[in-house]
């Protein structure tokens, strides 16, 4: 007997999660527009005496101020500081619908798919690492637009998930290409 498969399920989830990711970024972007205030995480202790006008520090602690009223520069560094995580979600998340379309097709070993997933393996690679500088920059330059004296500092964090399921994306492309290569070698013989 023929065993149930789910890749219906996958795509169900995965044209959910592109939705969900749509109406973030709509969110996002009114939020950008409408110039809600911005958390601004910031190494170092905050004093009322030491940050900019109209900035004032999180109720929350003390590594976090919150600009009630940011300027256009601010509202430029925040985009930059989360718009290349959220091109890599959402690029990853279409690669995979599309993986997962062809295989539901009936072509799940076909080439345009071991493209797909190791293009998404070097994206995220290539495309984490740049995220990462750019969050480095954006954050960098917040911390800097909230201190009158310069005292605090902005920071990032690298997480190698990304780079570990870029290696993932990639192994998995090239298990698929051998074993295509074998078929291939086995029809041959045939």
């Amino acid at each position: 007997m023929r065993r149930r498969g789910h890749l219906g399920e996958f795509e169900i989830l995965l044209i959910v999660a592109l939705a969900a990711c749509g109406v973030g970024l709509i969110a996002g972007a009114w939020q950008l527009v409408a110039r809600v205030p911005i958390t601004v995480a910031v190494q170092g202790t905050p004093t009322l005496s030491g940050l900019a006008p109209g900035v004032r520090p999180e109720q929350a602690g003390p590594v976090a101020v919150i600009v009630d009223d940011p300027t256009g520069s601010q509202v430029a560094w925040e985009a930059l500081r989360t718009a290349p995580w959220f091109a890599l979600i959402v690029f990853t998340l279409v690669m995979l619908l599309l993986v997962v379309r062809s295989a539901r097709r009936g072509e799940p070993f076909s080439d345009a798919n071991i493209q797909r997933l190791a293009l998404t393996g070097w994206v995220l690679l290539v495309g984490s690492a740049l995220a990462f500088v750019l969050e480095l920059i954006a954050v960098t330059e917040l911390s800097e637009s909230v201190s009158v004296s310069g005292a605090l500092s902005g920071g990032a964090t690298y997480s190698f998930v990304w780079a570990f399921s870029s290696l993932g994306f990639l192994a998995v492309a090239e298990v698929l290409k051998r074993g295509r290569a074998i078929q291939a070698d086995l029809a041959g013989v045939v």
